[in-house]
Order: structure tokens, then C-alpha cells, then sequence
């Protein structure tokens, strides 16, 4: 197959419009991530390939993609800029301690809410992004696309642990998945769940502050379990989350109305007069905001405005929006701060 060259649009520019996180749906809980690791038997890892090696596995990859998402589009690794890896591992919310292979890339097909990044780790790592909540149709996409890419390329694959990974801890499936929520109210009354052998949630008591109430609920492993009961493991305790979320803002109503005055009112006294900002500092002020409108102390002409301010204040996408602009990041981040907040009025 020849693959399309159809780069018409930048990379920043692809990929800041891939923006699932914004439901309006469903703001506190705007979607699930699957993310699929494969690597072709008899290469070696991402990291250890040679680069004729690695060359040729991209090319292979990148066809049996094109085939299963025609529209999608392609920036290799070595088109790309230190500011654009950068603004990549921002805006797909990865750590950025590791790098593609030159001979990698990235992969957007924007309709079918789906990211691939050839050679990172891995050979091949697939991102699905679900925020219409149709797990069914995403594990059966995943398997199509699987068995299609497996027609011409097969996967490492041990009959003992399943399919091989650079990291032990997604051996066997190789799939993960994310049930990404905003949760004020479950930090704000300092509540949890009960402990789960097969899922971890990040983000609660200690992990409040540095996630700024972003809650991610995921699976421990990969090994001796099926997708499906990845999938419905991390729906379960997701859903539990979801519902005291809900239950802890009803409490929330319930308190002192000059402590929630109090609280709400030096957030928003700040992002009105603010210069500058830290970003842990916006993010702090957004998920009060976001947890004011619930409860009717701010009025808003967007149901959410967290997942909006999680991304757009970072470094790197305050670098691509403001790239002629050699003020201090802290002051950049502020000044978008007060315009995407403009419209919020306080109403206690």
C-alpha cells in the first residue's frame, strides 16, 4: 500500500485540535483510555533496534495502520522538534522520559479518537479514546485492529506470559485502561474507596495535590486476565467513583454557606487579579472553579472549564500558542487563565 501524504496541516496543529477530554456531556467524567502495546516477533525493543531495522518496521506498521484508518495522518520522528515531542507527551498526558526512535512517529486519526506512536518502548502503542462510553465497540475495535495488523506482521507473543512487552508489567494482554474523572469533591471532604486487588486509582489523599483532583483509575496488570475483564474491572470501581463524587458535592451544599463563601471567593478574587501563576497554582484555582459551578457559586456559560485549563496552561502549549511572545511562562499562563475564565461570574 502507499501511504498518503498528507500532511496539509502542521503538527501542533493536528494534534491541539485532538481534544477528547473536552466532553460537554460529560465534564466530570469525560472519557476511558485504552492504550495497547504490541511489538513484532524477532525485532528487539524499541530501544536496542537498529536503525535499517527500525526503518522498515515503521514502514510495515504505518501501511497496516493506513489500511485500518485511511484518514489518518502521520508526522514522523525525525520531522519533529524538541518543542513538538514536548507538547506530545503534554497533551497525551505521558512522561516524557523517554523518546521515539528517529525512525518512529506519530499516528492521529482524529474521527476514530485513536493516537499511535511507532517505536517508543514499544514497537507499536495504541491510545483509543472513548468519551462516548462504548466499551464493547472499543474492545472489538481494538481486536479488529489487532488481526488485521497481524495478517502481515506478527506479534511477540509467549504461551506462557502472552504477548511480550518492554515492560513486565503490561505483559500478557498488553492493555491498559484509564477512566479519566475530575473529583473536587471526593479531596474536598477527604474520602476514598475501598483498597482492589486488580485496580489502582491515582490521584486521592496524597496524590491529590500533585494530580490537582484528576482522578485515574486503571488496571494493576496485564497478566493471567482477558481485555473484557480489564475493561469491566476499571468500569466498576470508575462508576463507584463517579457516584461519590456525585454523593460528596451533595454533602458539599450541605456546609457552612460562609466556608464555601470563603473558599470560593479567594479563588476567585485571585484569577481576577492575578500576574502570574505556578502551573500547580492555576490548577488548583481551576478545580475550585470547576466544583463552584457545580455547586452554583460561579455562573458559567460552560458546564467545565477543568479539562479545558488542564492541558492549555502547561509549558509547552503556552509555548505553541505564544511563540513570539518572550514574557515569563508563569505570566503567559495567567493572562489565558483570565480569558478562558472571563465569563464566569460569582454569584454568592
Amino acid at each position: 500500500m502507499q501511504i498518503p501524504h498528507n500532511q496539509e496541516q502542521s503538527f501542533e496543529e493536528v494534534l491541539l485540535s485532538f481534544t477528547p477530554w473536552v466532553n460537554k456531556d460529560q465534564p466530570a467524567y469525560p472519557l476511558n483510555r485504552y492504550i495497547l502495546r504490541r511489538n513484532v516477533a524477532g525485532f528487539p525493543f524499541a530501544e536496542k533496534i537498529s536503525k535499517v531495522d527500525a526503518k522498515n518496521l515503521s514502514e510495515k506498521l504505518l501501511s497496516s495502520l493506513y489500511e485500518c484508518f485511511p484518514k489518518g495522518i502521520y508526522f514522523s520522528s525525525n520531522t519533529l522538534t524538541d518543542k513538538n515531542f514536548h507538547l506530545l507527551f503534554e497533551h497525551l498526558f505521558l512522561s516524557n522520559r523517554d523518546r521515539l526512535h528517529p525512525e518512529g512517529g506519530i499516528f492521529i486519526d482524529k474521527e476514530s479518537g485513536l493516537v499511535a506512536l511507532l517505536l517508543l518502548e514499544d514497537h507499536l502503542t495504541l491510545f483509543f479514546h472513548d468519551s462516548a462510553f462504548q466499551g464493547t465497540q472499543i474492545c472489538n475495535k481494538i481486536q479488529e485492529v489487532e488481526e488485521q495488523i497481524s495478517k502481515t506482521i506478527p506479534f511477540a507473543f509467549s504461551d506462557r506470559f502472552g504477548f511480550i512487552t518492554s515492560s513486565a508489567l503490561n505483559m500478557g494482554t498488553g492493555l491498559s485502561k484509564e477512566a479519566i474523572m475530575h473529583a473536587p469533591a471526593i479531596n474536598f471532604l477527604d474520602k476514598e474507596i475501598e483498597s482492589n486487588e486488580k485496580v489502582q486509582v491515582h490521584g486521592l489523599k496524597q496524590e491529590s495535590t500533585a494530580l490537582h483532583n484528576l482522578l485515574i483509575t486503571t488496571n494493576k496488570y496485564c497478566l493471567g486476565t482477558s481485555e473484557n475483564n480489564i475493561a469491566n474491572e476499571v468500569d466498576l470501581v470508575a462508576k463507584e467513583l463517579y457516584d461519590l463524587e456525585t454523593k460528596s458535592k451533595e454533602e458539599i451544599k450541605k456546609l457552612s454557606p460562609k466556608k464555601l463563601y470563603n473558599t470560593f471567593s479567594k479563588n476567585y478574587g485571585a484569577i481576577t487579579f492575578c500576574k502570574s501563576l505556578e502551573f500547580h497554582e492555576a490548577m488548583q484555582m481551576a478545580s475550585n472553579l470547576d466544583l463552584g459551578i457545580k455547586l452554583g457559586a460561579f455562573e458559567s456559560p460552560n458546564k467545565t472549564l477543568f479539562f479545558d485549563l488542564f492541558f492549555s496552561l502547561r509549558r509547552a502549549h503556552l509555548e505553541a500558542k505564544y511563540p513570539d511572545d518572550d514574557s515569563p511562562i508563569e505570566e503567559k499562563r495567567a493572562r489565558l487563565f483570565k480569558e478562558i475564565v472571563k465569563d464566569v461570574k460569582i454569584t454568592i
